[in-house]
């Protein structure tokens, strides 16, 4: 969109998502090579099942059948019979019997199939998805479809040289690029740094286990189920349909290869595949309203804390842990301080904190943590692992008292920064500032102020 004269000029670009299926009639050699050391690394058995999202003409599916694993496809109805090849090898599938199963996405798929499956299979699928919560969404359906301890594969096509020459700035769709120069219909397409990769899965409930080779040309990743996804309460069809921008009645379909261009004397909404509103900054702010609080420990607290303080710290902070052996303590989060700028190299440098590592504890109370907690933190910190760490509680009734609490252990150079969620709230809203830097320097700020409360 560009003003144009007095006038706005827009673009209206179409997209068909089930238009990207490759030719090919099984993997190839690379993707192939991948399947079979998931199937060694995952510990899978014959006639295991396995879903395969976004199974497109099904080459994929045929390979693992023929190793007599159980498959179910999940896809759109039309790609079935959209071309003879998919036609031809779809009927094929269907004359194994037990060994296949079609499944029409979504009414057949999203909440019933819970805990079934011991391999999901993710490829080159959410590449070709132009919303990011979609993404997430297809995530936590795959996340709630697998047994306890199940796999993803994530395996996505990168620094394809032919793919990439087709995203430039004048094709730029959201986070994305649209593809498809001489059809009416365009592809949307997007690569995933691995940051990004696992960000997504931290998002839905799923650890990294290992990597392949595939010699440059794609990723191939493989994830483990978690016990909870962090954005469940929040990544739901009728959550996202309430943010998703949609002007269904208006955009007719395209009738040129040339996406259709058209002025308007008014400023309009842009109908925006990555609206604020549905971000990841968003979501997690969405999903801490969601969360009620207990009076146990509670580990989805914990695992939308880890999220939250990837979300806000990475890189600086890094290599999360969740519940690792501490002596004879196991804290719910450690992440290694790797900043070469802002506050967590301030706290080494100014403020002479020793904190290569920093412990994060999270207490999802309906009250305020009090004395055991502050010294449960303490326990974890000594000169020898760091002494910066945070207490993530869900409200404070009497903030004085939890700073008077933190700054007692001040004394012994240990350094406790108290946050409840409205300040995790503000944080992620510092954080979804557009201007990146800008977002950085707040977020630095802040924090030196919560050091200051404590040494002043």
């Amino acid at each position: 969109m560009g003003k144009f004269g007095r006038k706005y000029r827009y673009k209206e670009v179409v997209l068909d998502v089930t238009g990207s299926a490759p030719s090919d009639e099984k993997p190839g050699k690379l993707l192939g090579s991948v399947l079979d050391e998931v199937i060694k690394c995952a510990g899978l058995r014959t006639r295991a099942p396995i879903v395969d999202f976004g199974a497109g003409k099904l080459r994929n599916a045929h390979y693992l059948m023929k190793k007599n694993f159980l498959v179910h496809a999940v896809e759109f109805k039309e790609l079935a019979g959209k071309t003879p090849q998919a036609k031809r090898l779809w009927e094929a599938a269907r004359k194994l019997g037990e060994k296949f199963k079609p499944i029409i996405f979504p009414h057949e798929f999203v909440g019933k199939h819970r805990n079934e499956y011991t391999l999901a299979l993710i490829i080159n699928t959410l590449s070709v998805m132009p919303v990011p919560a979609e993404r997430l969404l297809v995530l936590a359906y795959l996340h709630s479809s697998l047994r306890k301890d199940g796999h993803v594969l994530w395996y996505a096509m990168k620094g394809d040289e032919e793919q990439t020459s087709r995203c430039h700035d004048s094709a730029r769709l959201g986070d994305g690029y649209y593809t498809g120069e001489g059809k009416k219909y365009k592809q949307f397409w997007r690569e995933y740094n691995v940051d990004e990769v696992d960000e997504m899965m931290q998002a839905t409930g799923f650890h990294y286990v290992q990597s392949f080779d595939t010699q440059g040309n794609s990723q191939a990743r493989l994830y483990q189920r978690d016990t909870f996804c962090p954005l469940e309460p929040v990544l739901t069809e009728e959550f996202v349909a309430s943010q998703r921008p949609n002007d269904d009645k208006n955009i007719l379909p395209p009738t040129s290869v040339d996406p259709r261009t058209f002025d308007s004397p008014h400023e309009l909404d842009e109908i925006v595949p990555n609206p604020p509103e549905l971000g990841l900054d968003t979501l997690c702010i969405e999903g801490l309203g969601r969360l009620e609080p207990v009076r146990r420990d509670d580990h989805r607290f914990h695992r939308l804390v880890a999220l939250i303080f990837r979300r806000l710290f990475y890189p600086e902070l890094s290599n999360q842990k969740l519940e690792a052996e501490v002596g004879t303590g196991r804290p719910d989060i450690i992440m290694s301080n790797r900043a070469e700028k802002g506050f967590f190299k301030t706290a080494r440098t100014s403020y002479k904190i020793y904190c290569p590592l920093i412990f994060i504890e999270c207490k999802n109370y309906g009250n305020e943590a009090g004395n055991p907690e502050v010294a449960q933190l303490l326990q974890r910190m000594n000169p020898k692992r760091g002494c910066l760490g945070f207490l993530v509680c869900r409200k404070f009734r009497n903030r004085d008292a939890m700073i008077a609490r933190c700054r007692d252990a001040v004394g012994a150079k240990n350094y406790i920064l108290a946050l409840e969620d409205k300040d995790l709230i503000e944080l992620l809203k510092l954080h979804r500032k557009d201007d990146p830097a800008e977002a950085m320097e707040s977020i630095h700020n802040w924090l030196d102020n919560r050091v200051q409360e404590l040494v002043l």
